[in-house]
């Protein structure tokens, strides 16, 4: 029988195509999107997206994937408002002026469209929202082809009545499509609002100039393959930089040192950032899509003296887990619902401590975790560890099955519970699981320099 979870999730992969090894890492990482309010907010809404909402799921996903998104940056001139960093070329289409789509009293505006060889970026926002409407959110998107296929969101991200959102590349030669925009999450105070908007659109050669800002590349200062003479985990090196009207924005990214940490980004909770003259300049977190190790961050002042010292007292970081953690447990022939094994054993990961306590074996009555006629049925994972904040285990017998659906959600400060689900049936008899990933809060006290153009000259 074709497995749900498999089916939507290779759908999905085929229609964004993505790399063959991003293929491959996709379900583990969709297994570990963060479920705590204090989790590394990259898109406006954090929460656990059943496998039936895949295109949520790919949204959040695309934004923490392997694939680093400002590696495209490499070549990019241009920066676009509301946007994001454009190829300023002659192949890059762009949308002439804004269009606006009405059902009642509420309007539908895309803003921009840009369209070059590596991504489609859209962004949009919707106008008459009612106050009692607020936390509606046009989650939802697609885009429509001419020949009726269909690109789901590689990255971006939506809040409220806003979204910039990114799509796989136009085929050659299209030059028109429909922004597909739809809320995933039924919400009281929405049902008063349109459900949906189908949007259609021509993009075509010419660039808004006078929108169009210089993007300046930074050189380079240091040495990343030596570890730093103050034994630093990491350096933050700012790579480029963006004068807006208001203020700069600085992309850039983090030199590991720390061979336990696989991936790492900035807690923006936890930055500031001063003057030469000690004054207090204000930063804000931006909804630019980034990667793997990198950060970008919006200067919210030009009236400073340079250079600006960025001072970061936490991270997020991304466990190397390369020795592969394992605990086992005998689930015996025939494990029922209800039924539990204590394990306590403590398990180390990047010098984390995490210890497992106790595994249970649970049904998901509703189906909440996956639309299907069949009831669930897994084992969930009662563990706890100082400044944790997720983890995935997979737990699977000797003859299989692999669990394909899982999540992991907060108990209290210090606990998490790591579930495990089985479209296929739960395994039985000895059962290993193995920790795959393990996400942390790591504090610290780094801060880096950045001097502008202008103070420079």
């Amino acid at each position: 029988m074709t497995n749900p979870v498999e089916y939507k999730i290779n759908h999905a992969a085929d229609s964004v195509e993505p790399s063959a090894e991003f293929s491959k890492n996709l379900w583990n990482q969709i297994r570990m999107t963060p479920q705590k309010e204090k989790a590394p907010k990259r898109v406006s809404r954090f929460v656990w997206i059943p496998a039936a909402t895949v295109l949520g799921i790919l949204l959040i996903l695309a934004i923490s994937a392997p694939q680093t998104v400002l590696a495209a940056v490499k070549g990019l001139l241009a920066y676009l408002p509301g946007t994001g960093f454009v190829q300023n070329s002659d192949s890059t289409l762009y949308l002439a002026k804004p269009v606006v789509a009405t059902q009642g009293d509420y309007t539908f505006t895309i803003d921009q469209v840009v369209a070059n060889a590596e991504k489609v970026v859209v962004s949009y926002h919707m106008d008459g929202l009612p106050s009692d409407a607020a936390s509606c959110m046009y989650d939802g998107n697609q885009l429509l082809l001419p020949d009726g296929k269909t690109r789901l969101p590689i990255g971006g991200g939506t809040q409220g009545m806003s979204g910039r959102v990114e799509f796989a590349p136009l085929p050659e030669g299209v030059t028109q499509a429909s922004l597909l925009s739809s809320m995933n999450f039924a919400d009281s105070n929405c049902s008063t609002i349109p459900q949906e908007w189908k949007v259609a659109f021509s993009i075509g050669t010419t660039a808004p100039v006078t929108e169009l800002l210089p993007v300046i590349e930074n050189p380079v200062t240091q040495n990343e393959s030596e570890v730093p003479a103050d034994g630093s985990n990491l350096q933050m090196i700012v790579d480029r930089s963006v004068e807006l009207s208001d203020g700069y924005l600085l992309t850039g990214h983090l030199a590991i040192f720390n061979k336990e940490w696989q991936n790492a980004i900035i807690d923006m909770d936890s930055i500031s950032a001063v003057d030469a003259n000690g004054k207090s300049v204000p930063l804000l977190p931006t909804d630019e899509s980034y990667g793997d190790k990198e950060f970008i961050i919006k200067i919210a002042a030009k009236d400073f003296k340079g250079p600006l010292t960025i001072k970061v007292k936490a991270l997020w970081i991304w466990a190397n887990n390369a020795d592969g953690s394992s605990f086992s447990f005998d689930a015996g022939d025939d494990p029922q619902v209800g039924q539990s094994w204590t394990i306590n054993k403590e398990l180390t990961v990047a010098g984390k401590k995490i210890m497992i306590h106790e595994v249970k074996m649970v049904e998901d009555e509703d189906n909440s975790q996956l639309n299907q006629p069949s009831t669930l049925y897994g084992y969930s994972i009662q563990v706890s560890g100082e400044s944790m904040n997720n983890l995935s285990l997979n737990c699977e017998g000797p003859d299989g099955p692999l669990s394909l659906f899982g999540q992991t959600r907060p108990l209290n400060t210090q606990e998490l519970l790591v579930e495990n689900f089985y479209p296929d049936g739960a395994p039985k008899n000895i059962i290993t699981c193995k920790l795959q990933d393990a996400q942390f809060k790591e504090a610290g006290d780094w801060q880096f320099e950045w001097q502008p153009v202008s103070s420079a000259n």
